[in-house]
């Protein structure tokens, strides 16, 4: 880089600068500052009577997560009898 480029960088870094300095100034508010609007924190009784009469999954949904949970079962007996030893490697 040669001396005129360089001081074209420095150039544009204090303009940069000004540009910040000359910008209107924020009050920042600490989170403890702010109400807090948690749902968490309410006993949730009228957000669990709104839900009360409906199932959590349908029967669709229902199946195929049976249908999931018992093929990873499988897998799991597979890979367990593998690392046993109970399974020959030629049976991979």
């Amino acid at each position: 880089m040669s001396a005129s480029e360089d001081e074209l960088d420095l150039s544009n870094v204090n303009l940069v600068d000004s540009e910040l300095s000359s910008s209107p100034e924020y009050e920042l508010k600490q989170e403890s500052d702010v109400p807090s609007t948690d749902l968490s924190t309410g006993d949730g009784k009228e957000d669990a009577a709104a839900f009360d009469e409906e199932p959590l999954a349908d029967a669709e949904c229902t199946a195929e997560y049976e249908r999931e949970r018992k093929a990873d079962e499988e897998m799991e007996k597979t890979l367990r009898n593998r690392l046993e030893g109970t399974v020959a490697v030629t049976e991979w």
